[in-house]
C-alpha cells in the first residue's frame, strides 16, 4: 500500500506501473524524488486523499 509519507523514489522504485497516475497529476520522474507524495500534493494544490486513491486503485 502507497501511503503520503512514502517518496516519489520510494514509490516509482516498489511501484513502477505508478508512473502513468503520477505523471497526469503533475509529477515528473526526473525531479522531487525526495518529496513525499504529501509534500508534493500541497506543492502542486492537489489531495493527498485523491492523489493515493488513484495510486493505490490496483492494490
Amino acid at each position: 500500500m502507497i501511503t503520503k509519507d512514502m517518496t516519489l523514489a520510494e514509490v516509482l522504485r516498489g511501484h513502477p506501473q505508478t508512473r502513468q497516475v503520477l505523471l497526469a497529476h503533475g509529477f515528473c520522474d526526473c525531479c522531487g524524488g525526495n518529496l513525499t507524495l504529501e509534500e508534493g500534493a500541497r506543492a502542486r494544490g492537489i489531495s493527498v486523499e485523491k492523489l493515493l486513491k488513484a495510486l493505490n486503485i490496483n492494490f
